[in-house]
């Protein structure tokens, strides 16, 4: 049995385990190891589903490396200069391996206890490979319950896969390219397993393991909400991509046409997650007032001082009319992420997102990507 993937062979472990060993010396040379708890591989990879992609016989890696640093409680300079360090990782294993290679932020054992219930604290604490370190750091995470996972999350995984799927309209003009077919295939089935994803935690089955969540996904085929959402098909085939992820053999015209009907699902699931109809297209006034609504509940005394502080720095202050200063810049994100992917014309994106020039659709595109790149 593999020890990265559900599918590939000894020779592949093998490969990802040299690989590692790689970084994990790297981040040992640039850290003293009398600093770090444990290095931690999460991901994919990290809970042993991450894919394998084969070329010409050949198997390699697909999915990110997503390495975590668990450092001793250390001072904020420090932890600060170590972060800076982190960015060589990147800079120097993503062209060897020729897949990205990140750290992420780097947290202290006291911070980790103190993690929100977010989506990838409760991954990494659930499904972790450990590279070196004290096989005891799960112990300093909280102790997260599957069934628990905040709505928040399902909507920051529709947020971000939405996204993927604005990002990759840019590259249907440079389809016959190999990397943009594979950029265009790869986020449309991350947008389908999202939505499965959502409707789980929707529906308090969510769970760390892929394998686990499909079995989840598929004892509610009787579920009311399910049947009329009509999402089970591209769960399965989005599962089936991440076991075995293969480069499209689709023409443009294919491609774009599969792409439309995602969107179209896509729409219609987000629908029902925010605003809870089965409408096709979505609710803008409705959906809007969730938003402000879900941010509203969401803050307290010291997060607003922080956002305050996060738009003043970013040159958002000038936003009076809807107080979009007062909440975290991801707020911006959710407002008006329907007026580039859905087409909501209706949505006032030069308010929102504070673009200089409201009147060019690229001006603001390239405000909401900037400020997706920085809250993600």
């Amino acid at each position: 049995m593999s020890k990265y993937t559900l599918s590939g062979s000894q020779e592949f472990d093998n490969l990802i385990d040299n690989q590692l060993k790689q970084i994990k010396e790297e981040i040992l040379n640039l850290i003293p190891p009398c600093d770090i708890v444990a290095i931690l591989l999460g991901g994919g990879y990290g809970r042993g589903e991450g894919g394998v992609f084969i070329k010409d016989g050949k198997e390699y890696p697909y999915n990110d490396y997503d390495l975590f640093v668990i450092l001793k409680n250390v001072g904020i300079v420090k932890k600060k200069k170590y972060q800076k360090k982190m960015e060589l990782i990147h800079e120097k294993f993503t062209p060897l391996f020729k897949i990205d290679v990140d750290v992420g932020p780097l947290q202290t054992v006291n911070a980790i206890s103190k993690a929100p219930f977010w989506m990838m604290w409760y991954e990494l604490r659930n499904g972790h490979i450990m590279l070196w370190g004290n096989i005891l750091v799960k112990n300093y995470f909280p102790d997260y319950h599957d069934s628990k996972m905040p709505l928040m999350e399902a909507y920051r995984l529709m947020l971000n896969r939405g996204v993927g799927l604005l990002l990759c309209k840019k590259h249907f003009d440079t389809y016959e390219e190999q990397e943009s077919q594979d950029f265009i295939l790869r986020n449309i089935r991350k947008a389908q397993l999202a939505m499965g994803d959502a409707f789980l935690i929707k529906k308090h089955k969510f769970h760390y393991s892929y394998k686990q969540r499909n079995a989840n996904f598929a004892n509610l085929n009787s579920d009311e909400d399910l049947k009329k959402l009509g999402i089970e098909e591209h769960y399965r085939i989005a599962y089936s991509f991440k076991e075995r992820p293969h480069s499209p053999q689709l023409s443009k015209k294919e491609c774009y046409q599969e792409y439309k009907e995602v969107l179209a699902l896509y729409e219609k699931v987000y629908n029902w997650l925010f605003v809870d109809t089965f409408e096709e297209t979505l609710n803008v006034e409705k959906y809007q007032q969730k938003i402000l609504n879900v941010f509203k509940d969401n803050e307290n005394y010291q997060e607003t001082i922080k956002n305050v502080y996060k738009n003043v720095k970013a040159n958002y202050h000038n936003i009076i009319k809807d107080n979009a200063k007062y909440y975290h810049p991801r707020y911006r994100l959710f407002m008006t992420l329907p007026y580039f992917l859905f087409g909501k014309k209706s949505i006032d994106c030069a308010n929102i997102l504070n673009s200089v020039d409201g009147s060019q659709h690229e001006k603001l595109l390239e405000s909401f990507i900037k400020i997706w790149e920085n809250n993600n």
